[in-house]
């Protein structure tokens, strides 16, 4: 499984490697955005939290973006108390049409996530494989528990998206197709083979609780607010001296 190292290296090769290649062998180009990703906070289920970007274009139709997340949960309550983490990822971009004028692009992206969560839920006695009784368990085995689960995720993600130009401001919409590996483990349980008990098991999912390793598709829709800065573009090279 990618390490948060190995994909910084890589993002901050090709980042390096792009701006090179723009100021020695391409026109000059020097258009960068701040970006933000409001709805973030409230509509991610696993990862949510404050999402900043930095676009940097160095092609007449190529760019390269970083984004950072500090991950934390906005909305709590008594089973689910906190979460906290970071993600970081990159993407390389194709833009169909002119970088100053609405268009759509096509995006090749990575990320990784990590994540911390304290919960309290209620919890059940692993079932006996000779039992062969069927139903719902009783209810006086039911017992609460508080745990921390921890969560890496690696992102793979390939998106399609709409820039509309509201110079100096834009906005981004897309939406994608993300193959996506997890590894979510618990620590501090006092029984770590016992099952959620089954009227909670909904909100465990929802909140990305329960412990699974493996991969997983996801349809990835975004939203963010941009602020453009810097030259537009030049015609030529900058002269030596100049």
């Amino acid at each position: 499984m990618p390490t948060f190292k190995s994909i910084l290296i890589v993002c901050i090769c090709c980042f390096f490697a792009g701006i090179s290649s723009a100021q020695d062998k391409f026109e000059y180009y020097k258009i960068n955005r701040i970006k933000i990703a409001p709805l973030r906070v409230l509509y991610h289920p696993f990862e949510p939290g404050l999402e900043l970007s930095y676009e940097h274009v160095f092609r007449p139709h190529w760019s390269f973006e970083v984004t950072g997340n500090r991950i934390f949960a906005l909305i709590t309550d008594s089973n689910f108390h906190s979460r906290k983490g970071w993600a970081f990822g990159s993407e390389i971009r194709y833009h169909f049409n002119s970088i100053n004028f609405d268009h759509y692009y096509l995006s090749l992206g990575g990320a990784f996530a990590h994540s911390k969560t304290e919960a309290t839920f209620y919890f059940r006695p692993s079932k006996d494989p000779t039992d062969t009784t069927v139903g719902f368990p009783d209810d006086s085995l039911k017992y609460k528990d508080a745990f921390t689960a921890y969560r890496n995720t690696s992102f793979i993600t390939i998106r399609v998206g709409k820039i509309l130009n509201l110079v100096p401001f834009h906005i981004e919409v897309s939406c994608g197709i993300s193959i996506i590996y997890r590894d979510h483990w618990h620590v501090n349980r006092l029984h770590p083979d016992d099952y959620f008990w089954y009227n909670h098991y909904w909100r465990v999912n929802r909140r990305g609780l329960d412990r699974d390793v493996g991969w997983l598709f996801r349809i990835p829709m975004q939203l963010k607010i941009c602020y453009s800065f810097g030259e537009k573009y030049a015609n030529r090279r900058p002269e030596v001296g100049y």
